[in-house]
């Protein structure tokens, strides 16, 4: 690994002060930052929670005591997980976190470890199983993110009217990474940060860039529109407005759903996300059963999502699981193409480096001493180098992740 790794030692060292600058703009008198598997396109794979699920079960066999903490984790990871999935098919915001300035550095929620170690995890991770047409777009959003992180690290974060929008279009031919969506940052009151994702949805990065000039006049836009260079150029904005009210006007439509109704929705349909959730650590296996929760999941948010606020409320229990599930699902057109049901099959995409270093750095498998086996997949046939944790080993591959028991 240590090999590979070395061609990205550019952007894992620390980014020098010249870098973080470059392209600088002004604002008033401060200076400041300018900014294989076939089936439907999925905004979600349940192949992260099933690894993390059977990570989990490794757990449980050798460590009671510390599998009721990662029970924990494992539960609020899965619940944050199935909010940003319906989030995103109802043109919401794909995810909605706080962070925290500690030490200098940005720190997600439920995390201990700074993001931008985080970050490094990823970038490491994929210069062994990424994909060579990303690597620049992944060095970029490093870059990207340690802009962010030192703007809300200075002084200029305390003005409330600052928010910062960081655009990611879908990669090309070739690329992983087929989701359009952009992240908004703004400092709150208390002092976290609240860093919102929100879908491209119908249009692209592009056109919601190009509206950022009626969000605040002097705005300064990049002439260079690459998926490379807005990912390494986050761009500041004044405004008032929350980050849900510029993102409806980027999109030029007041008519999405509100957060109050989603939050509203995503409490009434929790029996059927805990049940998920359960059966997940019950047997991770069972595709077809999974597959069939995240379905009925699906249908309980499109058929609450469509009721007026008077209508009587609907109590879901686990017994409506089967009912639903085997419903047609709504096709919807997110930001990485239409999202359909998993029932028939469908896996999706990672949405960025920090994906993959939360999936290495802050999965179930860092508690257990991952260790690594170079030897050729029999579900893929590729040479990989799969990850052995809790009993399990783990296809590396990203178009499989298979799992099977392991011993030694």
């Amino acid at each position: 690994m240590g090999e590979l790794v070395s061609n990205y030692q550019d952007f894992v060292a620390p980014v020098p002060q010249s870098l973080l600058y470059e392209g600088a703009s002004s604002l008033g008198s401060e200076t400041i930052l300018a900014p294989e598997r076939q089936g439907n396109a999925m905004q979600y794979d349940p192949g992260f929670d099933q690894k993390m699920a059977r990570e989990l079960l490794g757990i449980k066999r050798s460590d009671p005591l510390l599998y009721r903490q990662k029970e924990k984790e494992f539960d609020s990871y899965i619940g944050r997980q199935i909010r940003s999935m319906q989030g995103e098919r109802l043109g919401l915001e794909i995810s909605d976190l706080n962070y925290r300035v500690i030490d200098g550095k940005l720190v997600g929620e439920d995390l201990t470890t700074p993001l931008e170690d985080v970050y490094m995890r990823g970038l490491e991770y994929l210069s062994v199983h990424g994909r060579p047409v990303d690597r620049q777009r992944e060095a970029a959003e490093v870059r990207g993110f340690l802009k962010i992180q030192d703007i809300f690290t200075n002084e200029l974060s305390q003005r409330e009217d600052l928010v910062v929008w960081h655009g990611s279009p879908s990669g090309g031919e070739g690329s992983m990474y087929q989701h359009k969506f952009y992240d908004m940052f703004k400092m709150k009151r208390d002092g976290t940060i609240q860093a919102a994702r929100f879908n491209a949805g119908h249009k692209d990065v592009l056109h919601a860039l190009g509206g950022l000039s009626a969000i605040d006049g002097d705005v300064n836009l990049p002439l260079e529109r690459t998926a490379e260079s807005l990912l390494a150029n986050p761009i500041i904005l004044r405004s008032e407005l929350s980050l849900d009210d510029i993102h409806k006007k980027l999109q030029g439509n007041s008519d999405l759903l509100s957060r109050e109704k989603f939050d509203r929705i995503m409490a009434r349909v929790k029996p059927l996300v805990d049940d998920y959730t359960k059966s997940l650590k019950d047997d991770p296996g069972d595709e077809e059963s999974l597959n069939l929760h995240l379905d009925a999941i699906m249908n309980a948010v499109d058929i609450e999502a469509d009721k007026d606020d008077e209508e009587q409320i609907y109590v879901y229990t686990s017994n409506d699981v089967y009912r639903l599930g085997i419903m047609p699902v709504r096709m919807v057109d997110t930001g990485c193409g239409p999202s359909g049901g998993f029932y028939v099959g469908g896996y999706g995409s990672p949405m960025g480096v920090m994906d993959m270093g939360l999936m290495m750095m802050g999965s179930l498998s860092a508690s257990l001493g991952e260790k690594t086996l170079s030897c050729t997949c029999p579900f893929c046939f590729q040479k990989v180098n799969a990850v052995i944790a809790g009993g399990m080993i783990t296809c590396s591959n990203i178009s499989c992740k298979k799992s099977a028991p392991y011993s030694c």
